[in-house]
């Protein structure tokens, strides 16, 4: 397996796993900001993964 493919393997799975970690916190939190930010967080990696997409990997 090229170095390329695994290094984007990793990203996408950062990418999955901090999205989700913070989908949880920002919907179970009881502050607006903790959630807010959270929410504002997910939307940025949501496009890495479109970025990762467009480039020909997806998450």
């Amino acid at each position: 397996m090229k170095l390329a493919n695994v290094l984007f393997e990793t990203a996408d799975y950062r990418i999955r796993t901090v999205t989700q970690l913070l989908e949880n916190i920002a919907f179970r939190s009881d502050t607006v900001v903790l959630s807010d930010f959270c929410k504002i967080l997910t939307i940025a990696l949501r496009d890495g993964c479109d970025w990762e997409a467009v480039a020909g990997t997806s998450c």
